[in-house]
């Protein structure tokens, strides 16, 4: 099993277009690979969709603020 992801990152003015394109180097042997590629595939378009999560920092780190206790 092998899978090749492009992703193309193009500035405009106001946004980053972000595309990607999926190639199946070799067929999947089976149905677990098919569905580990779908899996990955899925990863990389929730992200390109809806950003990056921020990290969960305690709360004693949020807003460059120290909190003693």
């Amino acid at each position: 099993m092998k899978m090749k992801l492009t992703i193309t990152v193009e500035k405009t003015e106001e946004n980053l277009e972000i595309t990607y394109k999926r190639k199946d180097i070799e067929k999947p042997e089976s149905v677990d690979d098919q569905l580990l590629l779908a899996y990955i595939e899925g990863l990389v378009r929730y992200t390109i969709d809806n950003g990056f999560a921020p990290t969960n920092l305690p709360k004693e780190q949020k807003d460059g603020e120290e909190v003693g206790k």
